[in-house]
């Protein structure tokens, strides 16, 4: 055979004319191929390829002519050749990788293992060697192969098959291919949508198992960061709601009850309010609303107690008793929380806007007594508040016209009710939604007052969270 080799295979000149000229005696002696690959491991695991480096050069010399090579010691030849590749990869001798890979991509040739894995990964390692020197098109040519054989063998992860299509769609822009890419790019935004999902929910579920071992060795601090840890993991990547959101919080939840009955009543009195809080918004995120109220009503009383009565954070645990009795349907008990919540925003801190909302609260609540009279002074008085604040053209005056809606059907008097859907699906955008489209051509109010209700009530969600998430361990422990 041919001793030559294209000038496109070369690795270095000087290595090269030792391999070609090496004498043939030699060839079946492996031990100083053996020493060098040894230290050369060695120096690799190190972190140390520059010095690892001319040991696998060394090495490949050992091993005599190519075609020598080829023939007697393949399995040498290949994990040379690999071993250089990678090195020249991690020290970003590009030039020198191409031309590594490309002898490693003749030797599988050779071999005829065009359908294997090896073949695949050496193809795809060249196409990304092609893309840091600028020739696309034979990058693009090398990765579509390998994507091929990857595509066949079927023993790809879906992490793989995300990182196929990301490469391809990368050299796929690079080389002008715009339809190609955005059609890889697509595939591989799904699939890294559905990995981190999954790999979040296994994140989480680590967080959690880390928490409960905190708690068995006694250590609450951590125990609620690695708590914290997994609710915000999962927040980020789960639809509210989802189970294991559920899972999380109730841990947390636990955590910090258990830690309210161990500790002195006069110890700490801000970080046990702390603790009070956050208790409150993880029961209310949770769902759990009288285990919301129940805390809810331990705090007001640790803060008549400290003469906090007049502090914001007084009202806004009025307020969120009137909103937790909402809903749990008991109305007569909400009633006079947001009544209270009232009182304390318009006489106390002079905060009007506050005390409308808390004024629409009571009217819902009145409406669901069927009080129509107590209905309708609460709503005058917040319409006319909001109204004078934002203007008729606000989401917060959209908001009104809504809970009227919903009053209004509580009351039965479902005529006036759909008088107002207009106004409310204006305001809130809704004509875009078919459905509350179609609901309001044939002046169903339930619909679209359902998906106000919806989006003003992922909007409280979202508040709880911001509220909840500000209060770090520091502030509990």
């Amino acid at each position: 055979m041919n001793r030559s080799v294209s000038k496109s295979v070369l690795l270095s000149s000087a290595t090269l004319a030792v391999i070609l000229c090496a004498p043939a005696a030699q060839a079946n002696d492996l031990a100083e191929w053996k020493k060098c690959m040894d230290q050369a491991e060695s120096d690799i695991k190190l972190s140390r390829p520059r010095k690892g480096l001319p040991l696998l050069e060394k090495a490949l010399v050992s091993l005599d002519p190519v075609a020598h090579a080829r023939d007697k010691h393949p399995a040498e030849f290949e994990k040379t050749l690999k071993m250089l590749a990678d090195g020249y990869r991690d020290i970003a001798d590009y030039r020198r990788e191409y031309r590594t890979l490309t002898l490693l991509r003749g030797l599988y040739r050779f071999q005829q293992r065009f359908d294997t894995l090896a073949y695949a990964d050496c193809l795809w390692q060249l196409g990304s060697c092609c893309d840091h020197l600028g020739r696309y098109e034979e990058g693009l040519a090398c990765l579509e192969a390998a994507a091929s054989i990857y595509s066949v063998s079927g023993a790809t992860s879906q992490q793989q098959e995300h990182r196929i299509a990301r490469g391809l769609g990368h050299l796929y822009l690079a080389a002008g291919k715009l339809l190609e890419a955005k059609k890889s790019l697509a595939d591989s935004s799904q699939l890294a949508e559905k990995l981190w999902t999954e790999s979040a929910a296994d994140l989480s579920r680590a967080f959690m198992l880390q928490a409960e071992v905190m708690l068995k060795s006694k250590a609450p601090e951590q125990a609620c960061d690695f708590y914290r840890k997994s609710i915000e993991v999962l927040k980020s990547s789960h639809r509210r709601g989802h189970i294991l959101i559920g899972q999380a919080l109730s841990g947390y939840i636990d955590l910090l009850e258990t830690e309210l009955r161990s500790r002195d009543a006069y110890s700490d009195r801000e970080k046990m309010e702390n603790v009070l809080v956050s208790l409150a918004d993880a029961c209310m995120l949770n769902g759990n609303h009288y285990r919301a109220r129940t805390a809810l009503a331990e705090l007001r009383k640790h803060l008549e107690a400290d003469g906090k009565s007049k502090f914001m954070r007084y009202g806004k645990c009025i307020y969120s008793q009137a909103q937790c009795s909402l809903l749990m349907d008991d109305s007569k008990g909400g009633l006079g929380f947001a009544r209270e919540a009232e009182a304390f925003y318009q006489d106390v801190v002079g905060d009007h806007e506050r005390a409308a909302f808390a004024e629409l609260l009571a009217a819902r609540m009145a409406a669901r007594l069927k009080d129509s009279d107590q209905y309708r002074a609460e709503m005058e008085k917040a319409e006319k508040t909001i109204v004078s604040i934002h203007g008729k053209e606000s989401r917060e005056y959209g908001y009104c016209l809504a809970v009227r809606g919903l009053s209004l059907m509580r009351l039965g008097r479902t005529d006036e009710a759909k008088a107002l859907l207009p106004a409310i699906v204006d305001v809130y955008e809704l004509d875009e939604d078919p459905v509350c489209a179609g609901a309001l051509a044939k002046r169903d109010g339930e619909p679209i007052l359902d998906a106000v209700s919806r989006i003003e009530d992922d909007r409280q969600h979202e508040k709880i969270w911001d509220e909840w998430q500000e209060l770090d361990t520091r502030c509990l422990f």
